[in-house]
């Protein structure tokens, strides 16, 4: 039974620190259990591959342990309460998602391990029975909650609430509340990188639809609908093509927040993402640079196609930020409002934006050696611009 619960523990480590190495790229990981404070680096390839091989031994022995009438877990469990089941198709969804992530840049390992996550016995989430919430259980606030309505510090983004708004997308009123500034209503976000705004400028604002209770989604079944579009769409045999993956991808998501008019969404070509006007400051206007439709075409390009996957996924996963942004850097869609102050000094390019986050400043201090060979794996300086080994897309 202690291995078992190792086996959760390695699981969890994968997809915690998965999105460190998402975030900054080369890593301490294979050597980290070695008892120093002071651990090397693995170059980007190396960690992911050991990731992959960390997530084979947790499938490997969670799936041995499955057995509905043991679940030592039960009770403490936030997300599946001990469901080893639930967490196996946890842990190859999660594959999954890092297969598609290093596709562009590791093509046959990535494809090998998408299908042996989509072809596993217990296999991937295909319900939003699957889906993985942090359910709180009474114990903790919802952060979005405390920090939209709590603090005020936060409203919806611009860029979301446009394309959604041209959309016509009946799930604004599942996930968002509606805007109240002067006589203005509907659904209105807020521009990045506004410099010197506060929270009164923009207190009226659309914010996400919760409440202190609500439990927080961190990867859905709609995500992996989508994963499964976008490998057909590399020509990987999914267990259907890329057009019934992507429509079921947006069914699921309806499905997921309670939404009405899937089937008519799904089969409309005529809307576009909207443009965003602000109604307090035309200034922060924009013109969205996207004009792609909901509808699947036979006759689209596959560029064509991975913008609609990508924007619908963009959409479903709502509000896991840390993933849309990883999706956007590999793709460069959705097509991203630019921030309104680049405070950058030119290091980065606003169309681009940020590509990473910056190395801790205690590893400068507590693990200089290390570091400087990381920054050498990086192939680049430790600042936002420089690509991960992912990322090798220009937007």
């Amino acid at each position: 039974k202690q291995v078992q619960s190792y086996a959760l523990a390695v699981l969890h480590r994968v997809a915690v620190m998965q999105y460190v190495l998402n975030l900054q790229g080369p890593l301490p990981y294979s050597q980290v259990t070695n008892g120093k404070y002071a651990v090397p680096y693995d170059d980007e390839k190396t960690a992911w591959h050991k990731m992959f091989d960390d997530l084979d031994f947790a499938i490997a022995e969670l799936s041995n342990a499955i057995d509905p009438n043991y679940r030592p877990m039960s009770g403490y469990d936030r997300v599946y309460n001990g469901d080893y089941e639930k967490w196996v198709k946890f842990a190859n969804s999660l594959k999954l998602r890092m297969a598609i992530r290093i596709s562009g840049v590791d093509a046959e390992y990535a494809k090998q391990q998408a299908l042996s996550a989509v072809n596993h016995p217990i296999g991937v989430m295909t319900s939003n029975s699957d889906s993985a919430y942090d359910n709180l259980n009474g114990r903790f606030p919802n952060g979005f909650y405390q920090v939209g309505t709590g603090w005020g510090e936060a409203r919806l983004n611009a860029s979301i609430t446009a394309y959604m708004n041209g959309y016509e997308d009946p799930r604004r009123e599942k996930l968002f509340t509606e805007a109240t500034v002067a006589d203005t209503s509907g659904y209105i976000g807020v521009r990045s990188g506004i410099a010197g705004a506060n929270k009164a400028d923009f207190a009226e604002y659309s914010q996400w639809n919760v409440t202190s209770t609500t439990p927080i989604p961190f990867f859905v079944a709609a995500e992996v609908a989508f994963l499964r579009a976008e490998g057909a769409l590399l020509g990987w045999d999914m267990g259907g093509t890329a057009q019934h993956w992507y429509e079921e991808g947006i069914r699921l998501a309806f499905s997921e927040v309670g939404a009405q008019g899937a089937e008519d969404y799904i089969a409309n070509s005529t809307a576009k993402p909207g443009n965003y006007v602000d109604p307090k400051n035309s200034a922060y206007n924009y013109n969205n640079r996207s004009t792609i439709p909901i509808a699947w075409s036979a006759v689209s390009s596959n560029e064509e196609h991975l913008e609609q996957i990508i924007t619908q996924k963009w959409i479903a996963m709502f509000p896991n930020g840390q993933e849309a942004w990883s999706e956007f850097r590999r793709t460069g869609y959705p097509r991203i409002f630019p921030i309104v102050n680049d405070r950058s000094n030119g290091t980065v390019d606003v169309n681009e934006q940020i590509r990473r986050m910056t190395f801790p400043r205690s590893e400068y201090s507590n693990n200089r050696a290390a570091l400087n060979r990381a920054i050498r794996l990086l192939g680049g300086p430790d600042q936002g611009s420089t690509k991960l080994w992912w990322d090798k897309k220009n937007n």
